[in-house]
């Protein structure tokens, strides 16, 4: 098994195929803690008009900022994100 970066990082291939089906089904993954110490994250996926991931949009801020991961701002970033990776993926199946 692999070794965590940090104490909440996800090495388990059964927990962590869980939560990618947790993802996919959200179309989006949070982090707290997990590629470092201190550090949040939100990400959405960019999908192109053949439906491939291309690439993600990515938010992450210091953990103490919002410690809250229910809180109204943590809603409004991950909207952001969502909405930002879905338009990414409009301009590239427009070829833009």
């Amino acid at each position: 098994m692999p070794r965590p970066i940090t104490v909440g990082a996800t090495t388990d291939p059964a927990r962590l195929r869980a939560r990618l089906a947790r993802v996919r089904a959200a179309g989006y993954a949070m982090t707290r803690d997990e590629v470092g110490e201190g550090i949040s994250s939100i990400a959405a996926p960019i999908v192109d008009a053949s439906g491939v991931v291309a690439g993600c949009a990515h938010v992450h801020w210091p953990t103490y900022r919002f410690p809250d991961a229910d809180s109204p701002a943590v809603a409004a970033i991950r909207d952001r994100v969502i909405a930002t990776a879905a338009a990414i993926g409009e301009d590239l199946s427009r070829g833009a």
